[in-house]
């Protein structure tokens, strides 16, 4: 017996083709010839005019792919999602049109961003605009040359320097009348001599009287083209081409770059704008312990001290508990242990130091009635001036030979990934330091040379090149070609033209890690209102990645509850407070929460009584963040304090009765100048708020409550970027949104973790190799899952059950070997996805998924029935028959089988074979499985669906490809579907007929 399933297939075509006749609107009298790019072809190219668009020619050059129109989805030149036309490397393209009116006067105008690679003197860097005169009766015939725009001299000369990147609008006046004209311009009356044109860009005048070579005289316009020739390149963003009649010059335009926002959409979901450099408001969502989103742990107590009592010094036992904890093994999740101060009072004249990773100082509350430390003593800002400090010693040292250049010629503001010129010697993992040089020039470009006098004669201090550099600390996420990855953004630019960037890998041997301290109130005792000598920080962090410090009370310290240090990462600040500092209400001084490090997280926290409650240092490398903060009766404002911090979210702070500023500070303390660039504000509040944009960097107000001001030198300032001013924003929290995108994403910016995988096994293997290699944070355990999509978990032995997977602290790599059913039923190299999700140690999110090979193997149908199919459903002919449908879809097992399809899943019927018309012909195309030896297979035709044929002289096999593990059969038809109706059926048979 044989057992048969076929499938017929049917289809009748009927083609329908519409041609259209394309009139073109009647347009503004004036308004010789526009095109807005609003039509592209289906190459996305401009159309000409037998393609009903405007253009007589439509030119690539010898670069195909340099010209394209896109969706301006930033509303770069006009309103979100129109479109414009980009050029990328263009070399000789050409844009040509041709008037037919008599026009001697005729003004050009578009809109333009020259995205150059370079500002030097290249000479193949050019842009040439021309014009064209006369009767056009011969070639190129009194063509009027107007101007070339070549390695920005041109456009700079009169009209400012604008930077490339910035839209910029080209007005072109051209007068091949006989007579002197007049026009209004930004100027006024301007006057044009015969046969000279006047060039505009952003309403200043470029190019006066400029006399053009003309063959013939006056005469009208007949022709227009903006051109690279053959030698020369250019690169550009071009939108809103118009010819005017007449002279039109538009008034006062300022140069636009359009800052980048960010939103929410439809669904919630975050959507950023970036401006035409590829700038972004950041992500700030790696600040934080452990990068963010990684709840702070409780870390088992090892030693137990209770209070003394009376009025000893407490500073040699407690020193001596933390040496003892310190002196205990690291357990696998990175901990040594804490010591708990009982609840009581304590009394420490020196300074206290936890200097050994996996230390925790606790007490039983913050409260009068919980742990009270007191700092004792006479102390100042150098003689032991922190209550406790957290630090390990040293710094970053770069590793010899190991810096690459940056060879993006811009990385801009928000990027992971950038290009270096080479990566020799770079791994994923690396912990690295991304340098930005500070040059006269950028000095220069942001006015920090020449910062004037203060007031009262005390020194300003000039900013020097070389003494503002900046250095991000990142791992390296990802290696492709010579484009590497970060864990966490760029927060400044690195622009060629201001020196770059360079990368580095460094050693920090005595940093330490997974320390903190919690639920204690520090007082410092002080003898005046006005002391200085006693305690000026509750807890300094440095040396230090990844600590915290929560529920913590500071009282009367002079400077601050919790400062981060220089060389201190991932630290978390939550609910704490500073309350009534004592020290002269002056500089320096009453600073709560201060930040000099990176990548650091202030949250829930208060100030009272102080000056700068939420601050940063100068040079201070974001992101960081200060989250659902407050203070009262402030003496000075919150924001980024002095000298170029970069990369601070300000979000939900309230400062009722001051001020949040981002602004140029100029010559306060001996020349702050520019205090903080690409700062966000979000949804903070306070009695005025001022938010400048720096020269080179943005800053954005967005949902803020309170009254704009001017700031303290406005003068030496414009505004940054204002939205929704007077009324919050959704999300209400930047952050937080920022954070649970991350988390949740599927290989995003939160992937600490990668594969690399076996691309295949062999045919008899019974095991799957995988390594599993972790990246960038390694400094606790984590317990991640590897979970397999469809139906690959039939492939293993360990079933459905996803695979749980445990890293000690500081493991890198896990090797696994996951065994493979003996009966896998793998017919061809099938492709099988894993997914590895985060575990208990971190909030959510699935960090990566890869598919990957399995070989294939000898199979039948019995073993593929096996494969899927319980005992009791294989004794079962309605479930497990060879023309059975237990899927309800119509397809048999058998059919199934001969395809590689599950007989438990719904197939669609398109992932079957049909046939289709070709040459006027029926034709059928299908691959079989070599693997599958037990089936045959029989192409038939048929007039009348009873009588059918296999017959070659009435089928004909087109094809018989061995692809491997499978062959491609093609056959056709040898009949024309001129027939009245013709048929063609696959049919499959288990067996040997």
């Amino acid at each position: 017996m044989t057992s048969t399933n076929s499938a017929r297939f049917f289809r009748w075509f009927s083609v329908f083709i519409a041609l259209c006749a394309v009139v073109p609107m009647a347009s503004a009298q004036t308004i010789l010839f526009q095109d807005k790019f609003e039509n592209p072809t289906a190459a996305g190219l401009p159309r000409t005019v037998s393609a009903g668009g405007v253009w007589t020619t439509v030119n690539n050059g010898s670069n195909p792919g340099a010209m394209r129109i896109l969706t301006d989805t930033n509303g770069w030149f006009g309103p979100v999602n129109n479109r414009f036309l980009s050029i990328e490397n263009g070399v000789g393209f050409q844009l040509y049109a041709t008037q037919s009116l008599s026009n001697e006067v005729v003004t050009l105008s578009f809109d333009f961003v020259d995205r150059r690679t370079t500002t030097s003197s290249a000479g193949n860097e050019r842009l040439s605009i021309q014009i064209w005169a006369g009767d056009g009766s011969t070639a190129n015939a009194n063509r009027a040359h107007v101007l070339s725009l070549q390695n920005g001299q041109e456009i700079r000369s009169n009209a400012g320097t604008y930077p490339h990147w910035y839209r910029l609008r080209w007005d072109t006046v051209v007068n091949n009348s006989a007579a002197t004209i007049n026009y209004i311009s930004p100027l006024g009356t301007n006057s044009l001599l015969s046969g000279r044109a006047d060039v505009w860009i952003n309403g200043k005048l470029a190019a006066s009287n400029y006399a053009f070579a003309r063959e013939a005289g006056t005469g009208p316009i007949r022709s227009f083209s903006i051109q690279t020739f053959s030698t020369d390149r250019f690169s550009l963003d071009l939108d809103n081409v118009t010819v005017y009649e007449g002279a039109k010059v538009l008034l006062n335009p300022a140069p636009v770059s359009a800052a980048p926002r960010v939103y929410p959409d439809l669904d919630g979901n975050l959507i950023y704008t970036r401006d035409v450099p590829g700038n972004r408001i950041p992500d700030f969502s790696s600040a934080g312990y452990m990068g963010g989103g990684v709840p702070i742990p409780t870390v088992p107590v090892r030693v137990t001290l209770h209070p003394a009592g009376g009025v000893s010094d407490d500073t040699a036992r407690i020193q001596q508990a933390i040496d003892d904890v310190s002196a205990m093994s690291m357990d696998e999740d990175g901990f040594r242990g804490a010591v708990l101060l009982k609840a009581g009072t304590y009394r420490a004249s020196e300074t206290l130091r936890i200097h050994t990773s996996g230390v925790v100082l606790r007490g039983e509350g913050n409260t009068v009635s919980g742990t009270v430390l007191i700092a004792t003593g006479p102390r100042n800002s150098t003689n032991n001036p922190a209550l406790v400090r957290i630090a390990g010693t040293g710094s970053p040292s770069e590793v010899s030979s190991s810096r690459r250049q940056v060879s993006d010629i811009y990385v801009p503001v928000g990027a992971r990934t950038f290009a270096l010129t080479n990566i020799s010697g770079m791994q994923v993992g690396d912990q690295v330091i991304v340098h930005r040089p500070s040059t006269a020039e950028w000095i220069s470009d942001i006015g920090m040379d020449q910062i004037p006098p203060r007031s009262d004669g005390l020194p300003v201090t000039q900013w020097q090149p070389g003494s503002f550099d900046l250095r991000f600390d990142r791992i390296i996420t990802a290696i492709n070609g010579t484009n590497i990855t970060l864990d966490a953004p760029i927060l400044n630019s690195l622009e060629r033209k201001y020196g770059g960037g360079s990368v580095y890998r460094y050693n920090f041997n005595n940093r330490i890690s997974q320390v903190g301290i919690e639920n204690i109130r520090g007082v410092s005792e002080y003898i005046s209102p006005t002391d200085e000598e006693h305690a000026w920080d509750f807890v300094v962090f440095d040396a230090v990645q990844n600590g915290w410090a929560r529920q913590l009370v500071g009282l009367h310290f002079c400077f601050s509850t919790v400062t981060v240090g220089r060389n201190a990462k991932w630290i978390t600040v939550e609910d704490s407070s500073l309350l009534d500092p004592i020290s002269q209400n002056t500089g320096s001084r009453r600073y709560p929460f201060y930040i000099f490090g990176q990548l650091s997280l202030v949250q829930r926290c208060y100030g009272r009584n102080a000056r700068h409650d939420f601050g940063t240092s100068s040079l201070v490398c974001g992101p960081n963040v200060f989250l659902d903060s407050s203070a009262d009766n402030s003496f000075a404002d919150t924001g980024p304090h002095q000298r170029w911090a970069v990369g601070t979210l300000y979000d939900n702070i309230r400062i009722p009765n001051h001020d949040i500023n981002v602004q140029n500070r100029l010559n306060f303390g001996s020349g702050h100048g520019w205090s903080g660039a690409n700062h966000v504000v979000w949804n903070c509040t306070a009695k005025r708020i001022c938010v400048q944009n720096p020269p080179t960097a943005q800053n954005w107000a967005i949902g803020v409550i309170g009254t704009k001001w001017a700031g303290s030198f406005p003068s030496y300032a414009s505004d940054g970027f204002w939205e929704s001013h007077g009324a919050k924003v959704s999300p209400n929290s930047l952050y937080l949104k920022q954070l649970e995108e991350r988390l949740n994403s599927v290989g995003g910016a939160n992937s600490i973790l990668n594969f690399t995988l076996a691309t295949s096994l062999p045919v008899q293997s019974n095991s799957l190799p995988i390594t599993i290699a972790r990246r960038g944070i390694r400094d606790r355990s984590l317990q991640v899952q590897l979970e397999f999509a469809d139906e690959t978990w039939r492939l293993l032995e360990q079933g459905s059950d996803p695979v749980t997977v445990f890293f000690p602290a500081h493991t890198t790599f896990i090797n696994l070997s996951l065994p493979v059913k003996t009966n896998a039923w793998v017919p061809t190299a099938t492709s099988v996805t894993a997914t590895l999700k985060h575990g208990s140690a971190y909030s959510a999110g699935a960090t990566n998924q890869i598919a990957f090979n399995i070989a294939a193997r000898p199979v039948s149908f019995d073993s593929w029935k096996s494969f899927y199919f319980t005992t009791e459903e294989l004794q079962n002919p309605i479930i497990s028959g060879d023309q059975s449908t237990p899927a309800g879809d119509g397809i048999g097992n058998v059919l199934k089988y001969a395809f590689g399809l599950s007989p438990l899943e719904s197939v669609p019927s398109d992932l079957l074979p049909k046939p289709y018309i070709e040459d006027g012909k029926l034709t059928l195309a299908y691959e079989r499985i070599k693997a599958l030896t037990d089936l045959t297979y029989s192409e038939e035709v048929s007039n009348d669906l009873e009588s059918w044929t296999s017959d070659s002289e009435q089928i004909e096999t087109l094809e018989n490809v061995d692809l491997g593990t499978t062959r491609r059969i093609k056959v056709q038809d040898r009949f024309p579907m001129t027939l009245p109706q013709r048929f063609m059926q696959l049919k499959v048979t288990r067996g040997i007929e």
